[in-house]
């Protein structure tokens, strides 16, 4: 009796967005932003400041003094992306983001910004890619491999592939529950019903549930 109201919790669960899902206006969640560092970085928490504030104009500024603080440091460009993605300038976005990969083509928070960008436009075989490079260039971040398989499973809708990821997630950070509902949801994808329901069990019993 219990095994509908479980499937139907696991679909639940997966017919929102994630916490790594994008809305289509922005590119560059702060977080991202956040983890930038070297001489630009006051530049760049100023610039966020504003952003949080709703002052396009002032972030635009900040972002542009951190880009000629650190011209080889990708944080500037990805914010200057930012703000365009927010003024509907698409152009923009992806000419900033494009040079952001320029100076970093090997940094995993700038491939994962520019993966959700592809994932955005609807170029998910392009964004699998792009998280692929992520997930080699940084093997433990979580975070990556839950960006692959989200693309995997909603985008390209290939749930087997999303499965192996999200259990390499799992095998990375065990206790990671969000990578346990996504497993969960990667197996409903593909009919196996029973064990879908065993893998929530095992969330509900790591988070208490």
């Amino acid at each position: 009796m219990l095994k509908l109201p479980l499937t139907l919790a696991i679909a639940a669960a997966f017919s929102l967005p994630t916490a790594h899902a994008v809305p289509l206006t922005v590119v560059a969640p702060s977080s991202s932003l956040r983890t930038m560092s070297g001489p630009s970085a006051p530049e760049i928490d100023r610039a966020i400041k504003a952003l949080d504030a709703g002052n396009l104009d002032a972030a635009e500024a900040a972002f542009r003094a951190a880009v000629k603080l650190d011209p080889n440091a990708p944080g500037g460009y990805i914010g200057l992306a930012e703000v365009a993605a927010q003024r509907n300038q698409p152009a923009q976005v992806e000419g900033w983001l494009k040079k952001a990969l320029e100076v970093d083509p090997n940094g995993v928070q700038t491939l994962r910004v520019w993966g959700r960008y592809q994932y955005q436009r609807g170029q998910y075989a392009e964004a699998e890619a792009t998280f692929k490079k992520a997930v080699a260039a940084a093997p433990d971040d979580v975070d990556a491999r839950m960006n692959l398989g989200e693309v995997q499973l909603r985008g390209l809708k290939n749930p087997k592939a999303a499965e192996a990821t999200f259990r390499a997630a799992i095998g990375k950070s065990p206790g990671n529950v969000e990578a346990r509902l996504a497993l969960a949801a990667a197996l409903a994808a593909q009919g196996r019903t029973d064990d879908a329901v065993a893998a929530f069990e095992r969330y509900r019993a790591s988070v208490g549930g």
